[in-house]
């Protein structure tokens, strides 16, 4: 997942407070984590609100756990791979 690919403009998305959000808890997960994160899936259209959220379980996706593996810390880009560990 790629957000300058998969996320609409950031121009919707960057300054709202979820962003910035993001960026703290990435920034912590990469940092004290080895950029491993938990993932909840979102569906919905950018800047028009999710429509659904579903929690991502490792067990049930054939052990693969995401990892942040580019985050720009002032624009709130960010990608996450998922990796077989």
């Amino acid at each position: 997942m790629d957000s300058k690919l998969h996320c609409g403009p950031i121009e919707i998305w960057g300054s709202k407070p979820g962003a910035k959000k993001r960026v703290r808890h990435a920034l912590r997960a990469m940092s004290d984590f080895n950029s491993v994160v938990d993932v909840v899936v979102v569906s919905g259209v950018p800047g028009e609100g999710v429509t659904d959220a579903v929690p991502w379980f490792s067990k049930e996706r054939k052990g693969l756990t995401w990892h942040i593996t580019a985050l720009d810390d002032e624009t709130g880009h960010i990608r996450l791979e998922a990796w077989k560990p």
